[in-house]
């Protein structure tokens, strides 16, 4: 996503990112973020302070390693302009490569979880219909997924034409002691849903630089591929107390 070569052009004034390219300002905030949440203390003090005003480290009790303070800091806590830029020149020169190391090295496993509102049951299809949340961007495995049908549940994929998952619709069957027993447990609990976990991958958008005249566009939109097994759902937001398993193959 991110190489020095892209970044040397970041700044082509003092303080302001390339003005002939919103894409490219768009990682201004997001480089300041990675790194005063990822150097130690001496580099952070580096790039982000001088001996002239207070260094966030220090006014904020040296709080690690990323909530330092309620403001972005500023390269060269912007002293000046000159030192604005070579704050930003040392971030480039000493400390991108063994982030950018280190971001490769991480793997990309990756669960997302979310909400089932369990609405009325359907008398006339013995089964609670509901929505599986994700809260994240998802999209299928290549090749996609097909349409799950169990003797105790149905699973169908709504994808939009783009290829993002739209929603999972679980037709989840129960006859009407198993179902009651289910509402009169959720009921115990004061609430009218279960907490679902899927497992998957992150990816990321590859960005057409071509069709958007950008040759320096970094790559940023990232998602959630649902390649998991299968759907847990939980009573407990914790996710300690199971109430389901949907196998989605």
């Amino acid at each position: 996503m991110i190489t020095q070569d892209n970044l040397q052009a970041l700044y082509t004034t003092a303080k302001r990112p390339v003005k002939t390219d919103p894409f490219m300002r768009n990682w201004d905030p997001v480089l300041v973020d990675a790194a005063r949440g990822a150097l130690a203390d001496v580099p952070y003090r580096e790039v982000f302070c001088v001996e002239e005003v207070p260094c966030p480290l220090d006014q904020f009790n040296g709080s690690r390693p990323y909530d330092i303070s309620s403001q972005r800091p500023i390269w060269g806590a912007a002293y000046n302009e000159f030192r604005f830029r070579a704050a930003y020149a040392a971030f480039l020169d000493k400390y991108v490569q063994p982030l950018i190391d280190w971001g490769a090295a991480l793997k990309r496993d990756a669960v997302c979880t979310g909400t089932m509102q369990i609405g009325n049951y359907d008398f006339s299809k013995g089964a609670y219909v509901t929505r599986v949340g994700c809260q994240a961007v998802t999209r299928l495995p290549a090749g996609g997924l097909a349409d799950v049908s169990r003797a105790d549940y149905d699973i169908q994929f709504q994808v939009r034409p783009e290829g993002e998952l739209a929603a999972i619709l679980l037709t989840w069957k129960l006859d009407r002691d198993a179902a009651q027993t289910l509402r009169n447990e959720l009921q115990a609990r004061k609430s009218r849903q279960l907490y679902t976990l899927v497992t998957g991958k992150i990816a990321f958008e590859h960005v057409d630089r071509v069709a958007m005249n950008n040759p320096r566009m970094l790559e940023r939109n990232h998602h959630f591929v649902l390649s998991g097994p299968e759907i847990r759902a939980y009573y407990d937001e914790a996710l300690t107390e199971p109430a389901a398993t949907f196998s989605l193959r």
